[in-house]
């Protein structure tokens, strides 16, 4: 009875566990009898404390299963050979992996057996026969060695039988033919006491490298036994075939088929030192070319030649830099950078009030560090510094200068509109409060009675640093004390903050950090641990290493681990050259050139990045699953069974596959090519797929963009957190906002009473007179709230945080210390190019290790007021500076998907060099659906008699200057014309789906009073009784905006007022190319220009224009208006 019982409660148990499973994963089951594809062979030890799944936090499916006493693969062993064939060759298992285990009964078992009597003995029932191997091996060890010692040398004797196997060697051989996917074989130890796996990282997959040397690698050194049984992980050895042959000839991984014609190459051929291992920290190296499938052994001895000819093709010569020292990562698995961990936004929240309670951890600043003269990177950190810090202040102190003279000049009624000054402010209590109203009362006035006396001028400033804000109240802090600060009313400016420079210096000094050093002061070195448990309890050298001892501390990551990259151009011998000029001529011997040297037709960004420098590190290097799939689809589409599905075109998966598996890298968006879709597959891939443990973080120049991403990344399934201002936060995205995650976690009601009572008991002191009674209790309970409120709040910050698969914010923003509780080795940097240097590194240095830089150098670049600042290279973004050294592996996206191929042609001639293909077109050639041409009379017929989608009015309106900019009556009344025209014969035609750009404020406000009239006003009538009372409601959704205003952004029909006519041809800073490529690839079915055909062709420009803009932008209008006059596109208006 008693054991039917315990039968009957199993099966409950798995009824439970099954309806429970199904619950949380409908169609789960349904699922999975359809069939396994799983990636991962475990051959494991039969012992019941091993369970694979378990372990692994994996599902049914997942993990195909061979289980035996003492984990073994004998070469005689039928069963677990054709187990390896059905899992390696029929379902394509690509990770084999025999997992021992400490505590191993089998090996304990082997370890006290006597020697067999002969080499045939091998005992006289089933058990003995099996554990024979083992007992075998075990008298062959040392002298002095260890069961652990066993343990681990029979996992290599099966990982050994594995390689040898016939099943591996075909394997191989087919992968080297590009005919499957390589498996690989690894080596594992499973610790008891500590739950942890550690590698032993004994096998790894062959590559199409050949041995050739005098003698055979070494073989595997192990570090000293720990005494433990968990020093596992500092083995690494080389790569060898089993047995190794005596020295004398050449060692061969594999053997391998030669074409009889087949030419060595060096690339086929290398020496390795006693030192190199060839491990799976990187990817193979290959043949740079990603526009070909890999080439076979005797095609990639005849391409040689053509690969270089096709490398430096729009390249001229540039000086080698030498390479700097990469940091190196942590050599054992005690670290967060552990690409085995499974991310925990995908492991589930536990029940309680704590959703991770393997977080409960305080995070400490990482100790500071400064370079000293002759550490590694001294010296070019010394010249960063002193190359950007002079820019930034000299920057700063020229909007210093624009802020103070608004305040001067601008009167007061302007400055209160534009929302610059408050005034009939009152203050109170000793901490300063500026309030409107009466400080004691929460509520705002509103009869706008604040009067004023004119601007600023010769008045006494008080600089101060607002603190906190609420609904009614506004806390100042000043520098010293402000006497009768409560009698009378203030007048509050809106002064220049410092906060954007403080943030970007202190992200310089960052660079003096590691972050690897830093994560490895929370994990010390096995050694290091050994001793301090021996001298804290002799008892703990008989237990596994274990982590708890420093889990209640982690350290804040500062800086970044990509020095080597990013301040390879700040080395003394480093000489800049010009990289479209056959004499490599230099910028005036700067590190930095400035923007004025960009010109348009430049190639920077190439679409197939250096593939010979294959990284050797990084914390995705490790992660085969991710390797694999980085090499096979970097070069040319290798997709396999089980790879997930990619509808992208081939250069955004290659795109894709560089940012996956290099530590830095450049991705060129040009306009409408996906750069977006782009980011959000990879972090799809990462998160979704591979599940990767690491924290993402996006990053942006511009609110906008960070919600575009956003949003994108939330409709595809990805968990993310908007962080930043609320009220720059699209409205639609809200949920996603910190603030409301914060909301939801269990502890949130808890930690809002407790910041309740801390403001009363704050509260309660202030109104006090003198020393309050029972004050030394109300200190006590006051620091007991402040404690519990900080752990509590702390506990749910970092929760939060680490729910989620990627951060998503503003470059600025992610300097908060909210965002103290989470770390971000990986970094995806988008709009780079609109961002100074300094402002992009900030991102950086909260402990990036693997970062993809996304932007597009032939648009918009930062914007830069000061003189000084734009000479000096301020002007020119990281993104920029990276792809003129030509070091950093970059790719550009070749196909838009947004313009009508008659926008997109003179672009893609000018600024893309032709390489900018159109996705719009069907094969046949025919303009995919939804970019048919609108109706209306300002689109003329081209030269082949065919409407258009392109057309220039040309008109002789001259140009008026207004306020210290230019506008142009009735070039703004032609825009109006043309809104009126589009809306009246377009009905699906939306006026949200109209843009007009101009490039001076003067001209958007004359065209916003124009297309905006008040009601009841003369033209507001005209406009309802052409178009009707609905209609024209339509006009209201039209935005008018510069250049800048659209970055990132399309619309259905674009109109672009030019504004310039004048008989001298003079354009001024319309020259600038970089917005004319914007301008002209925001419409997607049609774009109609406005201007002076005249003054564009003659298009000169003054020397002060010259100074300040780069170069070639006259010659680009003169170019563009011959293109359209070429093609029949001018309309002249009559």
């Amino acid at each position: 009875m008693e054991r039917r019982l315990e039968l009957q409660a199993l099966l409950d148990s798995n009824r439970k566990w099954a309806e429970t499973y199904n619950e949380s994963n409908p169609g789960f089951f349904t699922t999975l009898a359809k069939g396994q594809a799983p990636k991962f062979l475990w051959i494991g030890c039969a012992d019941s404390r091993v369970p694979e799944s378990i372990i692994l936090a994996s599902k049914p499916g997942e993990i195909f299963v061979h289980r035996n006493i003492a984990n073994q693969f004998q070469p005689h062993d039928d069963s677990a050979n054709g187990l390896l064939d059905y899992a390696v060759g029929t379902l394509g298992v690509t990770h084999v992996i025999v997992v021992g285990h400490t505590g191993c009964g089998g090996c304990v078992a082997a370890w006290n057996a006597p020697a067999p009597s002969s080499q045939s003995s091998r005992g006289d029932s089933p058990l003995s026969r099996l554990l024979d191997p083992v007992v075998r091996l075990r008298h062959t060890l040392a002298e002095g060695s260890k069961v652990d010692d066993l343990i681990k040398e029979n996992v290599k004797v099966s990982v050994r039988n594995i390689v040898a196997s016939d099943v591996m060697q075909q394997a191989w051989k087919k992968a080297l033919q590009g005919e499957r996917e390589a498996p690989y074989v690894h080596g594992w130890i499973y610790d008891l006491a500590s739950g942890y796996l550690n590698d032993l990282e004994s096998a790894q997959p062959l590559s199409e490298r050949y041995w050739q040397s005098d003698e055979p690698p070494p073989p595997p050194t192990l570090p000293a036994e720990d005494g433990h049984g968990g020093s596992y992980h500092e083995a690494r050895p080389s790569l060898v075939s089993d047995p190794v042959p005596a020295s004398g000839g050449p060692t061969t991984i594999n053997a391998l088929p030669l074409e009889p014609d087949y030419i060595p190459d060096d690339l086929d051929f290398e020496t390795y030192a006693s030192q190199y291992q060839l491990t799976s920290d990187s990817l193979p190296p290959s043949v740079p070319d990603e526009a070909t499938p890999p080439p076979s052994l005797k095609e990639h001895a005849q391409q040689g030649s053509g690969r270089a000819r096709r490398k430096t093709k729009r390249r001229s010569a540039v000086s080698d830099l030498p390479a700097q020292p990469a940091e190196e990562m942590p050599v054992h698995e005690a670290s967060r950078f552990d690409w085995r961990k499974r991310s925990l936004s995908r492991t589930g929240r536990a029940s309680g009030s704590r959703w991770f309670p393997q977080l409960e951890r305080k995070r400490l600043n990482a100790t500071t560090v400064e370079l000293e003269l002759g550490d590694k990177f001294h010296g070019e950190l010394v010249r960063y510094r002193n190359h950007f810090e002079p820019l930034l202040r000299a920057e700063f102190d020229e909007e210093e200068i624009l802020y103070n003279a608004r305040l001067e000049e601008w009167p007061i009624d302007r400055l209160r509109r534009e929302g610059y000054t408050l005034e009939k402010m009152k203050a109170v209590g000793s901490s300063v409060v500026l309030s409107r109203t009466d400080p004691m009362v929460d509520r705002v006035r509103d009869d706008g009675k604040t009067g004023g006396d004119g601007p600023l001028r010769g008045q006494t400033q008080m600089r101060g640093q607002v603190y906190k804000t609420n609904r009614s109240q506004i806390g100042v802090e000043f520098a010293g004390e402000v006497f009768d600060i409560e009698k009378g009313t203030w007048r509050l400016d809106v002064g220049l903050s410092d906060w954007s420079l403080k943030q970007q210096l202190k992200a310089i000094e960052a660079l003096n950090q590691n972050p690897y050093e830093s994560d490895q002061t929370d994990y010390p070195a096995p050694d290091a641990i050994n001793q301090t448990q021996a001298q804290v309890d002799n008892s703990a050298r008989a237990q596994p290493f274990s982590r708890h001892s420093h889990e209640a501390k982690q350290t804040i990551l500062s800086g970044t681990t990509l020095r080597d990259k990013l301040l390879r151009a700040f080395q003394e011998d480093f000489i800049p050259y010009d990289s479209s000029s056959p004499t490599n001529e230099v910028h005036d011997q700067a590190v930095v050139p400035p923007p004025t040297f960009t010109k348009p037709f430049d190639i920077d960004a190439t679409s197939v990045p250096p593939l010979l420098e294959q990284e050797s590190s990084g914390i995705l290097a490790r992660n085969q699953l991710i390797h694999s799939w980085a090499k096979r689809h970097r070069r040319a589409q290798l997709p396999m069974s089980g790879d997930p599905e990619l509808e992208l075109n081939p250069s955004q998966t290659r795109a894709i596959a560089m940012m996956l598996s290099e530590r830095l890298s450049l991705v060129q968006g040009p306009p409408g090519t996906g750069k977006t879709r782009v980011i959000i597959e990879t972090i799809k891939l990462l998160k979704l797929h591979w599940e990767v443990p690491f924290p993402i973080l996006v990053c942006a120049h511009t609110n906008v963009a960070v919600d575009n991403i956003l949003e994108g990344l939330h409709s595809h399934g990805v968990k993310a957190l908007r962080f930043g201002a609320n009220e720059r936060v699209r409205p639609a995205l809200m949920d996603l906002t910190l603030d409301s995650k914060l909301e939801k976690h269990p502890l949130y009601d808890e930690v809002e009473d407790l910041r309740r009572e801390k403001d009363e008991l704050f509260r309660r002191s202030k109104v006090s007179a003198g020393v309050p009674e029972n004050w030394a209790f109300k200190m006590a309970k006051s620091k007991e709230i402040f404690r519990r409120l900080y752990g509590k709040s702390a506990r749910m910050y970092q929760e939060v945080l680490a729910d989620a698969d990627v951060i998503c914010t503003t470059c600025l923003s992610v300097s908060s210390r909210t965002l103290q509780y989470i770390d971000f080795p990986m970094v995806f940097l988008d709009e780079a190019s609109m961002a100074t240097e300094p402002l992009s590194i900030v991102p950086l240095m909260k402990g990036s290790s693997h970062v993809a830089i996304i932007g597009d150098h032939k648009q918009l670049p930062p914007v830069i007021i000061s003189p000084e600042a734009h000479a000096g290279g301020l002007g020119t973004s990281l993104f920029e500076r990276l792809i003129q050294e030509r070091h950093i592996p970059s790719i550009m996206l070749d196909t838009q998907y947004r313009m009508h191929p008659a926008i997109s042609a003179f672009p893609s001639s000018t600024f893309y060099n032709g390489d900018l293909k159109d996705g719009t077109v069907l094969p046949n050639g025919v303009v995919r659906p939804g970019f048919d041409t609108p109706v209306t009379s300002f689109l003329i017929d081209d030269v082949n008699g065919k409407r258009s989608n392109l057309t220039f009015i040309d008109h002789d309106h001259p140009e008026s200057p207004r306020m210290r900019s230019i506008a142009n009556h009735g070039d703004a009344e032609m825009v109006c014309d043309i809104v009126t025209d589009l809306l009246l014969n377009n009905p699906d035609l939306r006026g949200e789906d109209i843009g007009v750009i101009a490039p001076y404020t003067a001209q958007i406000r004359l065209i916003d009073q124009l297309l905006h009239p008040d009601a009841g006003s003369e033209r507001y009538q005209n406009y309802s009784d052409v178009l009707g009372e609905i209609r024209s409601g339509d006009l209201e959704a039209i935005e008018i905006k510069t250049v800048d205003g659209f970055e990132g952004r399309e619309k259905q029909v674009i109109i672009f007022s030019t504004v310039r006519c004048n008989s001298a041809g003079r354009i001024g800073f319309l020259c600038d190319w970089r917005r004319l490529n914007v301008g002209l690839t925001r419409a997607k079915r049609a774009l109609i220009m406005v201007g002076s055909a005249s003054t564009l062709e003659q298009a000169r420009t003054e020397q002060t224009t010259r100074d300040s803009l780069p170069r070639g932008g006259a010659e680009v209008w003169r170019e563009y208006i011959k293109h359209l006059r070429q093609r029949g596109l001018v309309l002249r208006a009559g």
